[in-house]
């Protein structure tokens, strides 16, 4: 049951849709991996989460390879790309123990788990 729930966290952080219901502007515009905001003008655009940047795509934001902009990030370690993040590995970033940077989101994936290990 735990393992089911982690899964749909990490789906759900790979590409996130977000739209304010607050701004009129941003009725129906749905960004993916940012939040809508509005220009001067009044026009939506998507405001990207760290990590992202704006694609070609006017509601979509893609990701930033951190590892392709900065080779230094892991010093001796694979640097693997994740969405909006990196990780840095021992090993080849498809055979990985890898070491989680820039994601707290892997926080929430233990608190299920340490809050059973308290119980016990």
């Amino acid at each position: 049951m735990n393992y089911l729930f982690f899964s749909a966290i990490l789906i759900a952080s790979t590409a996130t849709i977000y739209a304010q219901v607050n701004v009129p502007q941003c009725a129906g515009f749905q960004c993916i991996s940012g939040t809508c905001n509005i220009t001067v003008a009044g026009v939506p655009f998507c405001q990207c989460f760290t990590g992202f940047k704006p694609s070609n795509i006017i509601s979509v934001c893609e990701d930033i390879d951190e590892c392709k902009q900065n080779n230094q990030l892991c010093q001796g370690f694979y640097c693997c790309n994740e969405p909006g993040a990196y990780t840095c590995s021992a090993h080849p970033c498809n055979q990985r123990n890898f070491n989680r940077r820039n994601d707290l989101s892997s926080l929430f994936f233990l608190l299920p788990f340490l809050g059973e290990a308290k119980k016990k």
